[in-house]
């Protein structure tokens, strides 16, 4: 488990696509998270749909299109997983103002990660669950 604090006031990009991943939410949502997406001057917003999960990170950045248009925005549930937002290739202030805005008109998410060297070769499906496993072993600490 690697959890880092952010540093709101760094404006250093990590590597790679500079885009948000998400997964689990309606098209009303995937709208709020492009007005997030927008106020924090992060490039790209990619929809994740339920066939998608089992895609590998790597492959999603390269060949998954920006959601543009309001059909973009458009994801088919059920979903078998959480809500979950993937940062890849932003700054901590990036992220900061993300979250912020997010919280500011009541946008929930359930799960959050940072692309890194270390999982950008796993499914998607499998990042959301070892984020789940490592919430658990957060909730045992508490």
């Amino acid at each position: 488990m690697s959890l880092k604090k952010v540093d709101e006031q760094s404006s250093a990009r990590s590597d790679g696509r500079n885009c948000v991943l998400a997964y689990g939410y309606d098209e009303i949502e995937n709208d709020m998270l492009k007005f997030c997406l927008e106020t924090a001057k992060i490039e790209a917003l990619i929809v994740l749909k339920e066939a998608d999960t089992h895609r590998i990170l790597k492959t999603i950045l390269e060949e998954y299109p920006a959601a543009e248009s309001d059909e973009d925005l458009i994801s088919e549930g059920p979903f078998r997983l959480p809500k979950t937002l993937v940062f890849s290739g932003t700054s901590d202030e990036e992220l900061y103002g993300f979250i912020k805005a997010m919280r500011a008109i009541g946008v929930e998410s359930e799960l959050k990660a940072v692309i890194t060297a270390h999982n950008i070769d796993w499914a998607f499906d499998a990042l959301v669950e070892e984020l789940i496993e490592e919430n658990r072993a957060l909730q045992g600490e508490k």
